[in-house]
C-alpha cells in the first residue's frame, strides 16, 4: 500500500510540477515610434512596472518540453474473454449390455471393478449412461455397461 501511495505522489508530481520551460532570451522591446521617449513612471507605479516590456525569444537548438502524454506508456488493451474449448469427445463404446444395480454397488467405479474386472473402465459406464449420477444409484436400477 505504501508503494502505491508513493507511486501516486511521484506521478502527481510529474504531471503537475515537472513541466520543462523553454529557455528564453530577454531583450527590451524597441519603442513604437522612433524618436519618441517613453513616459516617465508615475510615482504611484512600482519600479518593476516602470521597466520596458520584455519580448521572449526561444533559444534555437533547444527543444521545447514534450507533452506528458508522450511520456506515459500506451494504455493496456482490453482483456479478451476466454474462448470456451469444446469438450473432448470420447470414442463411443461399441456394444453394451444391461446391468441391474445390486446392494453393495457404490458407483460406476465399484461396478467396473466387480463386473468388468478393472475399475479404470468406469468412464465407459458413465459414457453409456449420460444423465445418471454415479452417487445416486438405487438398488434395482438398470444401467448400461460395456460388453466385455
Amino acid at each position: 500500500m505504501r508503494y502505491l501511495i508513493a507511486a501516486s505522489c511521484v506521478l502527481a508530481g510529474m504531471l503537475l510540477g515537472c513541466e520543462k520551460k523553454k529557455p528564453v532570451i530577454e531583450e527590451p522591446v524597441p519603442a513604437l515610434r522612433p524618436g519618441v521617449a517613453e513616459p516617465a513612471p508615475s510615482p504611484s507605479t512600482p519600479a518593476a512596472m516602470a521597466e520596458p516590456p520584455v519580448r521572449r525569444i526561444p533559444v534555437p537548438g533547444i527543444e521545447p518540453a514534450r507533452p506528458l502524454d508522450t511520456l506515459l506508456p500506451p494504455p493496456m488493451p482490453e482483456p479478451q474473454p476466454p474462448v470456451a474449448q469444446p469438450p473432448v469427445a470420447q470414442p463411443p463404446v461399441a456394444g453394451y449390455r444391461t446391468y441391474v444395480v445390486r446392494s453393495g454397488d457404490k458407483g460406476f467405479m465399484s461396478i467396473a471393478r466387480n463386473v468388468l474386472g478393472d475399475e479404470r473402465r468406469w468412464r465407459e459406464i458413465a459414457q453409456l449412461n449420460p444423465g445418471v449420477d454415479t452417487r445416486k444409484l438405487r438398488i434395482g436400477q438398470q444401467i448400461k455397461i460395456p460388453a466385455k
